[in-house]
């Protein structure tokens, strides 16, 4: 079992990473992120909950993008979430095809290109899940992964320009938030503290 950590953010220069056990499309932020196939559909999945949040309408925003390639990223209008307050919707393409599994290499790719993509658009706050992962796979490969994309966002951080004020990582489970923030920790401690 993962060691229990308490967060309430953990500070990376102006940005503050958080791990909140919730719902993506529950998250006070501008932008919410998503793994994408190439093809823009919407179907099952995380996909077709984020269609069923947002709209027909922004799968159709999607699809026009259609093909993209795996690796990449792109934004649409959110739909109806824009009652909540989400303004954009980021859609990294991390999955090549509808009923495939995300390919890891293309969900750090994906990410970092959304982190660049949310920069040039000015966002200020954005919510993500742990991509790359099921909660079928084994711990070591989920620890693998996050650890990966712990990896991508504080490299992203340390460029120079960076508006995001806030990176809301969105977990289903709570030893993933645990697991999460421990390697937020850490990487705070190794990464940050010892070159910033």
């Amino acid at each position: 079992m993962a060691e229990h950590v308490e967060t309430s953010g953990i500070r990376f220069g102006r940005t503050v990473l958080d791990v909140v056990v919730g719902e993506l499309v529950d998250q006070p932020v501008q932008g919410i992120v998503y793994p994408a196939n190439t093809r823009g559909v919407m179907g099952a999945g995380p996909a077709g909950a984020m269609r069923s949040a947002a709209g027909a309408e922004v799968e159709r925003e999607a699809m026009g993008r259609a093909p993209s390639s795996l690796g990449s990223a792109y934004s649409t209008s959110s739909g109806l979430l824009a009652a909540r307050g989400i303004e954009v919707i980021f859609h990294a393409v991390v999955v090549p095809s509808i009923g495939q599994h995300s390919v890891a290499q293309a969900v750090l790719r994906g990410l970092d290109e959304t982190l660049k993509l949310a920069g040039e658009r000015k966002i200020r706050s954005i919510a993500l899940p742990l991509m790359g992962v099921s909660a079928d796979d084994p711990q070591a490969d989920r620890r693998t992964m996050a650890e990966g994309v712990v990896d991508v966002v504080i490299k992203r951080l340390r460029q120079r320009g960076v508006r995001l004020e806030r990176i809301v990582f969105v977990v289903r489970f709570t030893d993933d938030r645990d697991m999460l923030a421990a390697i937020i920790l850490r990487a705070r401690e190794r990464v940050w503290t010892t070159s910033a």
